[in-house]
């Protein structure tokens, strides 16, 4: 009973991939998100002029945007929590208490601060019956529209620069590289093969009516433009997989989403 709960405590003894398969350990290693290394889910909000909101997807893009603009941990707040909305106005059905989603909400459209630039973004896909006041009819992504709008419209009420972080790739084959005790490289690399992009063309549907309802009031940053350029989708580098399941990216990708944010969407350092 003992060591099954010191199992359950430490995470599945994470250092039995050390001992029995250092390949499996460096997989893990490479899965790990980038966000967590530097950062803290919740309110941490302190001298910050930069500011990222939203869930886990949005987690994923902190460390590669703040190196590809620059920036110090100092100059960098967050609120984040997986799971939850924090779009204004949404009204959130929580399924989760260690942080509540409905505070964070709370708290950061009370607060009174002026941001240089705002991150957004979430899984734009789900929450479906999480939100109860979604507008009654909809069920595309026009559906985020209102929240979206009123959200926008509050940071650039100070006078921030609000970018929106877009419709996130889905990527199939990812349960082949999972770490476990059999897994080899030559295993592994076979599966970095099969990796794939599912949901391209409802990206192509939707991204366009997602530009829309921006109307312009914000910038948009595309992960489909980081990620598929030319429509030939990047799941990995040859080595490591960018994605360490469906939808979540993995620090392996950090290197290669520096270098396409910094070229391709914002063209050198934020100075501020």
């Amino acid at each position: 009973m003992a060591f099954g709960l010191y199992t359950a405590k430490s995470g599945g003894i994470p250092k039995r991939f050390e001992i029995l398969n250092p390949f499996a350990f460096n997989v893990s290693e490479q899965r790990r998100s980038s966000f967590h290394a530097s950062y803290q889910r919740g309110f941490q909000v302190n001298q910050g002029r930069v500011l990222f909101l939203g869930d886990s997807l949005l987690q994923q893009y902190v460390d590669p945007i703040a190196r590809a603009l620059n920036l110090e941990i100092s100059q960098i707040d967050t609120v984040t929590r997986g799971g939850c909305v924090l779009l204004r106005g949404v009204v959130f059905q929580d399924q989760f208490s260690d942080i509540s989603c409905n505070t964070l909400r709370r708290n950061i459209y009370d607060l009174d601060k002026h941001y240089d630039i705002v991150f957004l973004s979430q899984s734009w896909y789900s929450y479906g019956k999480s939100v109860s006041n979604f507008p009654q009819g909809v069920d595309s992504v026009v559906k985020w529209s209102p929240f979206l709008t009123e959200t926008i419209n509050h940071f650039k009420s100070s006078g921030s620069r609000v970018v929106v972080i877009g419709l996130h790739p889905v990527v199939e084959g990812t349960e082949r590289l999972q770490p476990d005790l059999l897994l080899s490289p030559q295993k592994y690399k076979a599966g970095l093969e099969k990796l794939s992009v599912s949901n391209f063309d409802e990206y192509s549907n939707d991204n366009d009516t997602f530009n829309l309802m921006l109307g312009g009031i914000a910038e948009l940053v595309s992960p489909f433009d980081l990620f598929c350029a030319d429509g030939n989708c990047v799941t990995h580098n040859g080595e490591w997989s960018f994605f360490s399941d469906s939808k979540h990216l993995s620090i392996a990708s950090t290197d290669f989403l520096v270098g396409r944010i910094r070229k391709a969407l914002f063209g050198g350092e934020y100075s501020k």
